[in-house]
């Protein structure tokens, strides 16, 4: 009898159908006013959405993707207007911020990738931008990232034409890069850079004698390990590479002679091509599709739930209900916004060194926070600190709330005093300032009769007040300081030989 019963047991247990998702953990961040909310597709997993895909004319290509059925379907083609003359080998979605990053531009996702949106508009504020400017010792060139990824974290990992052996870590609100992993060996132009939301690593690939390495880098011990090795085919260099999920990359090529997009397993190494139109790609972006009939347990936090929250998840997957279940860590938005990244120190110090006194930095400085009202400030070095010409010094401001939490901004600064600038040749002989100091017109013979351009007067934060072009250069040169008020000022007298910096008071 019991035989039996085993029998219909068997036949009327359902047959359970392999379940279509996979829960991850994920870190949100409270807005401004202490308030975040997440959706089903931010914690499940989902192969199944749209690929954007970026080529070398930038055009934007949307792509219906769909990793089971091993499918993709082109939907439209868009200009990607926002980028004027940067360079652009990345882009990628900023999952704390939500917004999408390329190249020197931050474009919000909603203008961005609205399908009827005639993409002519781009959210510049808070931009990746390059610094530059006249080239002196105290010059800052800063180039955008070029490579790069976000972890779940919103950390963002580059390397740029200047770093091909090493990623860096890019603080996109200073512009300062910090050493991340040395000797990675990544050609931008050859090479691609993704996340690995499953195993929290990146996964980079580069040419390796005619093969295509695949290297993952561990976030948190920074080690590299090669995942897997695979011939070249024509020439590809697979530079554009996105991570999916469930250990599979999703691959193209900027190299003509490669025609085919490919789905890479990096646990067995099974390539699957899905489409013949992969040639030109310089960067992909997959943005997961809408999950239905997916219910969270909880989807809003606020300030008491700080820390790591476990949210359920129930989704109908043919016709069954299926349960999951993810960590939800959530941070308060506790910053420094406009922190000014690179500056000159300018101020010349008064008792008439060559060096240059540190401004307090600190009353510029926008701080955002969800859940704190009461700031402090410190800045290392402090306001007033003498900085010797040419000198770089990193100024560290750090403000605290009333929980004792802690919010950064390091500025990469360079004494760069208009008493710094050296007088090439001319001595202190060649040009005698005199009365000083002065009360109405100040004067200085030109012993060596020296051919004079013009004479800068700087104030003492290295403002310039007027520019005098000097047309008589021979014997005495005289300049009227009747209109000025008392104070000290600074003489920038450019000559054949060099500029020279003569310091006077205005009584």
């Amino acid at each position: 009898m019991k035989y039996i019963l085993l029998f219909l047991v068997i036949i009327f247990v359902p047959k359970l159908e392999a379940q279509e998702y996979s829960a991850q953990d994920m870190t949100i961040q409270l807005d401004e006013n202490g308030e975040a909310t997440i959706t089903p597709e931010d914690v499940l997993v989902n192969t199944t959405g749209d690929m954007w895909v970026l080529d070398s004319a930038f055009r934007l290509k949307e792509y219906e993707f769909d990793l089971e059925a091993g499918s993709l379907t082109f939907v439209e083609e868009h200009e990607f207007q926002c980028l004027g003359s940067a360079f652009t080998y990345s882009f990628d979605r900023n999952p704390i911020k939500g917004k999408i990053y390329a190249s020197g531009s931050v474009l919000d996702v909603g203008e961005l990738f609205a399908p009827t949106n005639p993409l002519d508009t781009c959210v510049e504020e808070g931009s990746i931008n390059t610094l530059s400017g006249e080239f002196t010792p105290c010059s800052f060139y800063v180039e955008p990232p070029l490579l790069f990824s976000f972890d779940r974290d919103g950390v963002l990992y580059e390397t740029g034409f200047n770093s091909s052996n090493d990623l860096t870590i890019f603080d996109i609100n200073s512009n300062i890069r910090s050493s991340f992993v040395q000797g990675v060996a990544l050609d931008v132009s050859e090479s691609g850079l993704t996340y690995d939301f499953d195993n929290h690593r990146l996964i980079a690939s580069r040419p390796s004698s005619g093969n295509i390495e695949f290297i993952g880098i561990d976030i948190e011990t920074q080690m590299i390990e090669t995942i897997l090795s695979i011939p070249e085919q024509n020439d590809c260099n697979s530079n554009a590479i996105e991570y999916i999920g469930d250990d599979i990359l999703f691959v193209g090529s900027s190299n003509s002679t490669c025609f085919d997009f490919y789905t890479l397993n990096l646990v067995n190494g099974q390539i699957t091509v899905v489409s013949d139109q992969g040639k030109f790609v310089d960067e992909l972006l997959f943005l997961e599709a809408d999950i239905p009939d997916a219910v969270l347990s909880v989807s809003e936090f606020n300030c008491n739930d700080v820390g790591e929250n476990i949210v359920d998840i129930t989704v109908l997957e043919n016709g069954n209900p299926v349960n999951y279940q993810a960590t939800v860590n959530v941070v308060s938005d506790f910053s420094i916004r406009n922190c000014p990244g690179y500056r000159r120190i300018s101020q010349p110090d008064p008792n008439g060194s060559d060096g240059a006194i540190v401004n307090d930095y600190t009353t510029s400085l926008e701080v955002v926070s969800s859940c704190s009202s009461n700031f402090t400030f410190t800045q290392d070095p402090a306001p007033g600190t003498l900085i010797p010409f040419g000198t770089l010094v990193t100024i560290t401001i750090t403000v605290t709330d009333e929980f004792n939490n802690t919010a950064s901004c390091n500025i990469l600064a360079c004494s760069d005093s208009v008493l710094g600038v050296d007088d090439l040749g001319t001595t202190a002989g060649d040009l005698v300032l005199y009365p000083n100091p002065v009360e109405e017109m100040v004067a200085f013979d030109n012993t060596k009769n020296l051919w004079i351009q013009d004479v800068t007067i700087s104030d003492l934060n290295g403002r310039t007040i007027k520019v005098i072009p000097i047309e008589d250069n021979e014997g005495t040169v005289t300049l009227s300081m009747v209109n000025y008020q008392e104070g000290i000022y600074f003489l920038n007298i450019a000559t054949e030989r060099g500029n020279a910096i003569k310091k006077v008071i205005k009584k």
